[in-house]
């Protein structure tokens, strides 16, 4: 999914106004373009092109990505110490 979003998808759901979404405007000013927090617009985009009847659904949908966490303060089970010690190797 990419990290780059166009601002519009936002806007129609409202979520554009977040005070902590990153937006920025393209050199050619074109189209505005926000840091995706999350994804459900570039999915609600997709399945929109794929959905067109009840008849098409039920779809599972799959997204593995990586992804970055700035938090005050970590969820609880969250593990304090990240590193793990197996046969002298240290994994971070």
């Amino acid at each position: 999914m990419p990290v780059l979003q166009p601002a519009e998808p936002w806007r129609k759901t409202g979520r554009l106004e977040i005070e902590e979404l990153f937006q920025a405007d393209r050199p050619q000013g074109a189209r505005r373009l926000v840091l995706a927090m999350t994804h459900e617009e570039a999915v609600t985009f997709h399945v929109a092109q794929l959905v067109s009847s009840y008849r098409d659904l039920p779809l599972i949908l799959y997204h593995f990505q990586l992804k970055e966490r700035d938090e005050p303060r970590p969820r609880a089970g969250v593990l304090r110490n990240a590193r793990v010690h197996h046969e002298g190797l240290l994994l971070l």
